[in-house]
Formats: structure tokens, C-alpha cells, sequence
């Protein structure tokens, strides 16, 4: 969800640089900067400037929009594999608190889940998710303590997600 706001805005941007740019380009007449230059002001730079300053900031969110997409795509596509060929264990959540990175209407729309469990070889794994909706928190009752379940990868066991029940 981050990912699309940083892509829409970086690239919402980049296109205000665009209508500066032709909008001051356009406005840059001959009396104009005949008057400018007497003062010593380059007019050229100073209607340019705001543009690069679009393009320049909008390219960055826009760069960041795009890792982070194709980082969603990964964690995805780490998910199908976890839920094909994963083991399913319980697990025992050690933290629970509200992601406010992402607010709606002054709520958190995401919960910070901590949890741990075993492995097949008797290893206890802590994993943390940051981006369980906190209306799934709140439905299932989840705090401190209780038990949930999890699928973890045999070969690496740190590749874990948390199991929701059909509702």
C-alpha cells in the first residue's frame, strides 16, 4: 500500500515539474528577462529551477514506489512458497502493538505482530510481521500470550507466515 502512495505521488510529481517547466518556459518573454537581466538575475535558472526540483523529487519517490513493489512481489511470491511447502506449527506471540506508519481516518491499519516458535529440530525462531490489519487483530482476540498458528519452510524456518482462519 506504501509502495503505490510513494509510486502515485512521485510520479503526480514529476508531472507538476512538467507544467512548471512549459508553464514558466512559455512565460520567459524578452521584456521580462531583459528586466531580470538588468538586476543580475538569470531568469533562465531561476524558472528552471522548480521543475528540477519536481523531477528530482518525484523521481526519488518514484524509485521508491517501484523497490518497494517489486519487494511486495518478492514477499509474495516467498508466501505461495511458504504455503505450498511449508510446516504448520503453533506459535506463541510475545508482541502485539499498532503500526502507525499507515493511517486511516487516525487509526493504524496495520498491527505489529511479534511471535515465536520451534522448529523440527527443536530451534526457537522469533519472527515479526508488520503489516498484519489490525481489524484481523482485533476480530481474532489476539494479545500477548496467545497461541497462533504459523508455516514455516523446513530448509530455512526465518521464511515463516502467520495463518488465518477462513472467515
Amino acid at each position: 500500500m506504501k509502495a503505490i502512495i510513494f509510486l502515485a505521488t512521485g510520479l503526480f510529481t514529476i508531472g507538476i515539474g512538467f507544467v512548471v517547466f512549459f508553464a514558466t518556459h512559455n512565460a520567459t518573454t524578452t521584456s521580462a528577462t531583459s528586466a531580470a537581466a538588468s538586476v543580475g538575475i538569470d531568469l533562465g535558472m531561476t524558472m528552471i529551477l522548480p521543475s528540477i526540483i519536481c523531477w528530482g523529487v518525484g523521481g526519488l519517490l518514484t524509485l521508491f514506489g517501484i523497490f518497494g513493489l517489486l519487494g511486495g512481489m518478492a514477499r509474495n511470491t516467498e508466501l505461495k512458497e511458504i504455503a505450498a511447502g511449508g510446516v504448520q506449527t503453533n506459535a506463541q506471540i510475545t508482541f502485539l502493538d499498532r503500526n502507525y506508519t499507515l493511517l486511516l481516518n487516525n487509526r493504524p491499519v496495520y498491527s505489529i505482530v511479534e511471535y515465536v516458535f520451534r522448529d523440527n529440530m527443536g530451534r526457537e525462531i522469533v519472527r515479526r510481521a508488520d503489516n498484519i490489519k489490525t481489524d484481523q487483530v482485533i476480530r481474532a482476540g489476539w494479545q500477548v500470550g496467545a497461541t497462533i498458528q504459523v508455516r514455516y519452510l523446513p530448509q530455512n524456518p526465518y521464511k515463516s507466515g502467520i495463518m488465518f482462519a477462513e472467515i
